[in-house]
């Protein structure tokens, strides 16, 4: 368990950088090719921060309720499909910009099961 909670902190530590480089991107950056790279940084880095700390299942949970939210939002038939699909690219945005929401929530988890098994 311990060697899974090194694993995690690694994963925030990675996810920390990724959101600090989105925002880099745009604050400083804004509408520059550097811009862009800072934006292919933090794709790259959450994508290692997921891998190595865990927290998909937070993130695809946060996008599916992201959606539902969004289409809930106005009940008419063609409406609500297109506010779904906004929803849904409004959540992939947050789980691939701002991992370290999701790599966190994994972390808190892991704590408390420690916590409750006496790691």
């Amino acid at each position: 368990m311990e060697n899974k909670m090194k694993r995690v902190k690694i994963g925030m530590e990675i996810a920390g950088g990724a959101t600090l480089s989105t925002v880099m991107a745009f604050i400083f950056f804004k509408n520059t090719t550097v811009c862009n790279v800072f934006l292919y940084i933090t794709v790259c880095g959450s994508i290692v921060s997921y891998l190595v700390g865990g927290g998909i299942r937070f993130g695809v949970k946060a996008i599916w309720r992201c959606a539902k939210l969004f289409k809930d939002l106005c009940p008419f038939y063609g409406i609500d499909i297109m506010l779904a699909m906004v929803g849904l690219c409004f959540g992939i945005g947050i789980f691939s910009m701002l991992p370290i929401i999701f790599v966190c929530m994994n972390y808190m988890e892991l704590k408390k099961h420690c916590e409750e098994k006496k790691c």
